[in-house]
């Protein structure tokens, strides 16, 4: 797990989430450069077909009841899923293609800041990247607006490069470096914990959120 000071924790994906990351497809449909229909058997085959670049994590928050003490241990509180986070690793050039979406009932409550803001940090910080890229439509403006909070600049638009629903829409390209990262303040190792089964580690594979 990796849990960022912002509140939330990001997870790698499994199988149990595959319900919930459907909705995701379903309700926000709009804000996506694909409008296939998908099913919970599509969902299985895109699962199955990760592979080691590719890096899908659950971003969660803590839900009631809040974190009891017990005689003997800590009881943590139960774990709400807020939205997912995407990466995909090119590892010779330390690029990520990033994408993200979040749950109905938690858009326009400033979520989306706080989950790309643990993203970015994560991909920076235990991925070595150099360089973080996103597409965003440029009809998306919520998205667009999260993605320069976090850092990135638009770099360019692809010019009607997405037909939906009889229309041509733009899409737009982010980017964001390591050195403007930094500049921005990156996110200190005391204030993040990585963790496993085990305790604190360094790197992704480790703490359970890269495959």
């Amino acid at each position: 797990m990796y849990q960022h000071n912002n509140g939330l924790t990001l997870r790698k994906v499994t199988r149990g989430d595959l319900d919930h990351l459907l909705r995701i497809r379903s309700d926000g449909w709009h804000g996506f450069h694909r409008t296939l229909l998908l099913n919970a058997d599509d969902q299985e085959r895109w699962y199955e077909g990760l592979g080691r670049d590719d890096v899908v994590l659950v971003a969660e928050r803590e839900g009631n009841p809040l974190p009891t003490w017990t005689r003997d241990a800590l009881i943590p509180g139960e774990q709400l899923r807020v939205g997912v986070f995407n990466a995909r690793l090119d590892r010779d050039n330390r690029s990520v293609a990033v994408s993200w979406g979040v749950f109905e009932e938690y858009r326009g409550k400033g979520y989306g800041t706080k989950l790309v803001q643990a993203g970015v940090d994560f991909c920076f910080e235990m991925h070595d990247a150099y360089r973080l890229e996103c597409e965003i439509l440029a009809t998306n403006v919520p998205s667009s607006k999260v993605a320069e909070k976090a850092g990135f600049r638009r770099e360019g638009t692809r010019v009607e490069a997405v037909h939906r629903l009889d229309e041509r829409l733009n899409s737009d390209i982010y980017g964001l470096l390591r050195p403007d990262w930094r500049r921005r303040g990156s996110v200190p190792r005391n204030k993040v914990k990585i963790l496993n089964d085990r305790g604190p580690c360094d790197r992704a594979e480790d703490a359970g959120v890269g495959r």
